[in-house]
Order: C-alpha cells, then sequence, then structure tokens
C-alpha cells in the first residue's frame, strides 16, 4: 500500500511486466484500514483499477500472512515444475524471429521484452550466448546480477539429471 503513495507502484508494475511472464500483485492486510491511512481512498482504488485494466496485472488481496502463505501454496499447486531442459521447446514454425524470442525467453529472469532487447543489440542468439556478462548487463533491464546468473546457467557443466521417482497420472492408472 506504501508504493502507492510514494509512487514507486507503477516504476514496480513496469519491472514486473519486463521480467516476469506472469506477474501478480499481492496486497496483504486489512483493506478496511484504507480510510485510516488516507483521507482520500479513491487514489488507492485508482490506483488499483490502473494495475488491472492498464498494467493487466492481476491483483489479489489477503487480510493476513496465514491467508497469504495459503494463497501462495494453493497457486503454488497449480504452476507444474519444470522437468524438461532448461530452453523452452520451441514450436515448429517458419518464423525465426519467433524461434530466437522463445530461445532468449527461456534464459532466467529473460521476458520477452528483454529478449527483444538482447537481438536488438547482439543480433542473434548465438552472440547472446557468447556474449559475456558485463556485456549481457549493458542490455537495458538487464543489470549485473541477471546477467551473471544467466552466464552461470550457460556455462554451468550439467550434472546427470536424474528421472524423477514421482509418477504422473497417466502412470498411476
Amino acid at each position: 500500500i506504501s508504493s502507492v503513495f510514494d509512487g514507486r507502484l507503477f516504476d514496480q508494475c513496469n519491472r514486473l511486466k519486463e521480467n516476469f511472464q506472469f506477474p501478480i500483485i499481492l496486497m496483504e492486510g486489512n483493506m478496511d484500514e484504507i480510510n485510516e491511512i488516507t483521507e482520500n481512498p479513491l487514489i488507492f482504488y485508482g490506483a488499483v483499477s490502473s494495475i488491472a485494466l492498464d498494467f493487466k496485472i492481476p491483483v489479489l488481496a489477503t487480510p493476513s500472512a496465514d491467508h497469504t502463505a495459503k494463497l501462495l501454496v494453493s497457486m503454488c499447486s497449480r504452476k507444474e515444475l519444470p522437468t524438461g531442459p532448461f530452453l523452452k521447446k520451441i514450436k515448429k514454425s517458419n518464423d525465426i524471429q519467433k524461434q530466437q524470442l522463445v530461445a532468449l525467453s527461456s534464459l532466467p529472469g529473460v521476458g520477452e521484452k528483454l529478449a527483444i532487447r538482447m537481438l536488438e543489440k547482439f543480433g542473434s542468439p548465438s552472440k547472446v550466448f557468447n556474449a559475456s556478462s558485463t556485456e549481457l548487463a549493458k542490455v537495458q533491464g538487464l543489470g549485473n546480477a541477471r546477467a551473471k546468473k544467466i552466464k552461470k546457467m550457460l556455462e554451468m557443466k550439467s550434472k546427470h539429471l536424474k528421472k524423477s521417482s514421482q509418477k504422473t497420472l497417466h502412470e498411476s492408472a
């Protein structure tokens, strides 16, 4: 709530959209207290409306940390954990640029917008993969930490991945 009133909210929304495929805003606390925090609650509700309608980011509210934890557990149980390769499978397509974007978007912390910026700066995925972390960090919005994480993922030797012992629904039947 404080980010609504100190001006950080819309910058945070932009960064969420740039860096995450499915951003969500979670508001925790008693919404009845809005009237105590501000004389004009319409400012708060206007900001929340803007997040949902302009930024197209879902806004979820919970009354307490306990309810937030339950919501997060529920959300995590809906999301399948990745079990395949680090790079997303690229569907057959004649659109090479789309394939390039999908490949780059599979890098840690890289969404479509950053993938486009990487292609604009380096020209091809191959040049992105071969760039140093210093060169990657020069891509607007990428930063040193994310650039180092990408290079670590690309350069780390893969340990043999064990097949999960957990059965799927199809195998259990």
